[in-house]
């Protein structure tokens, strides 16, 4: 930890459920300084942060959408690799975009105070991720039953409307801290 940068961390990985509202725990504890925080990350990805190709599925997401009459059936799984890379506009700065910034979500506003002995919880609220997406763009992958598809890339209109949803900073992560004494 970064004393006056960090004031608390949880290293353990977690798959969330986001459509499951009771709490699921980290599988490892945290560890903190009893100082306020006023921003916070959210860290997407597989085993390695600075992977260029790393497989690891970070949002797999199905549901049926609507809009003026329409229903779209859909379904998707984004990854984060080689696939979401930046190229730097100034051939003589090559590291100015590298991918581990594709990868966390910051700064995140919160206002809270870890006390020992207390939980971190994170909520994740799926709804803006589809804010942007016009699902009528999406690819017709089959006729019967009728499905869309969100392609792992950023090459479409929904495609990056929805990477940029899910990792926008704000209406979509939110951090609590619970005292538990």
């Amino acid at each position: 930890m970064l004393p006056g940068i960090y004031v608390g961390q949880v290293r353990s990985a977690l798959a969330l459920d986001v459509l499951d509202g009771s709490p699921q725990p980290f599988t490892a504890a945290g560890e903190g300084l009893a100082e306020p925080a006023r921003a916070a990350e959210v860290w997407l990805f597989g085993d390695e942060i600075n992977a260029i190709d790393d497989p690891t599925v970070i949002l797999d997401v199905a549901g049926v959408a609507s809009r003026e009459g329409r229903v779209f059936p859909f379904d998707g799984r984004l990854t984060i690799g080689r696939n979401r890379s930046l190229p730097p506009g100034d051939p003589a700065l090559p590291g100015v975009n590298p991918l581990c910034k594709q990868r966390i979500v910051s700064p995140i506003p919160i206002e809270l105070t870890l006390v020992e002995g207390g939980s971190l919880l994170l909520r994740v609220d799926p709804r803006p991720w589809f804010t942007n997406v016009d699902f009528s763009q999406l690819e017709r992958v089959t006729d019967e039953p009728p499905l869309y598809q969100f392609r792992d890339d950023s090459t479409g209109e929904p495609e990056r409307a929805l990477y940029e949803g899910f990792r926008a900073r704000l209406g979509v992560y939110s951090f609590e801290w619970r005292n538990v004494r």
